[in-house]
């Protein structure tokens, strides 16, 4: 089987496609209450311009410096206060800002997202499993019977079932979004990416990988018949990023993707064991 230029760069974004829509799913908003001297008009002015410049702020409320309570804004998950006024916050960190958002104050707020944005990237990979570790040897397999579509999910999602990581429902929720949707997990020629929300995971995140050698049929128009069937959960939309990113890496290599769709099984765990760590 062969795949030009056009096909690999297909797949690609499919499975990139996967890692921005799931990493997507996780609350990016920065939680702030805004603070002036006591005038409404100042607040709601500011108010306005950051609505406009900074979607990444979830204005939670706006005060007078009169009515901050300190315990009832760290009580509700306040990351900063924004305020026109000089004051002193015993817990919180306060960003003093001109109310018109001149340069100076809009720096003040890019370093702020910045630093937000960087932080939640290095916790998300921080905890993101490595593919060797989502796909261990005994959750690659072939199966040289002839079997059809239904079937077929069920055999490939078993062993995430059989390691606790998924309930026998997640089968059957991967089948409905079939039914409903259509054959849209068929990512490329001969291969589908099957999962299902995590409604039905029950811990950490797993992949599996089923080579079946008389093919599936799943009804695709172009990508029939399919072949590989890689099965992924999560419990958490970052969990598996690493990983899905290393396999990305193997499917869209020349050779390695053969490999994969030869059902080569132990020369598929070997590439798997020696996967190579991104850099993100």
């Amino acid at each position: 089987m062969h795949f030009n230029d056009d096909e690999i760069a297909f797949l690609d974004i499919h499975i990139a496609s996967s890692v921005e829509k799931l990493s997507l799913e996780s609350n990016q908003c920065i939680k702030v209450v805004l603070l002036c001297g006591s005038g409404i008009g100042t607040s709601q002015l500011l108010k306005n311009k950051l609505i406009n410049l900074y979607p990444e702020f979830e204005i939670v409320d706006a005060y007078s410096v009169y009515q901050i309570n300190e315990k009832e804004l760290k009580g509700n998950g306040i990351d900063y206060i924004i305020s026109t006024v000089p004051v002193n916050v015993e817990n919180l960190s306060v960003i003093q800002v001109d109310p018109f958002l001149n340069k100076s104050s809009r720096i003040k707020l890019n370093n702020v997202i910045n630093f937000s944005r960087e932080k939640r990237f290095n916790q998300n990979y921080k905890n993101s499993y490595e593919l060797k570790d989502l796909l261990p040897a005994h959750r690659i397999n072939k199966v040289t019977k002839i079997m059809n579509k239904d079937e077929a999910i069920d055999i490939s999602v078993q062993s995430l079932i059989e390691d606790g990581i998924v309930s026998p429902k997640y089968s059957c929720e991967i089948k409905k979004q079939l039914d409903i949707f259509g054959p849209y997990m068929v990512i490329s020629p001969h291969i589908a990416l099957i999962h299902a929300s995590n409604k039905y995971v029950i811990e950490g995140a797993g992949f599996a990988i089923t080579f079946f050698k008389n093919g599936i049929i799943f009804n695709h128009e172009l990508n029939d018949p399919v072949y590989l069937v890689i099965t992924i959960a999560t419990i958490n939309p970052y969990y598996h990023l690493n990983g899905l990113i290393q396999l990305s890496e193997l499917l869209t290599d020349s050779e390695n993707r053969e490999i994969f769709l030869k059902g080569n099984i132990n020369r598929i765990k070997n590439l798997v064991a020696n996967s190579i760590k991104k850099e993100v």
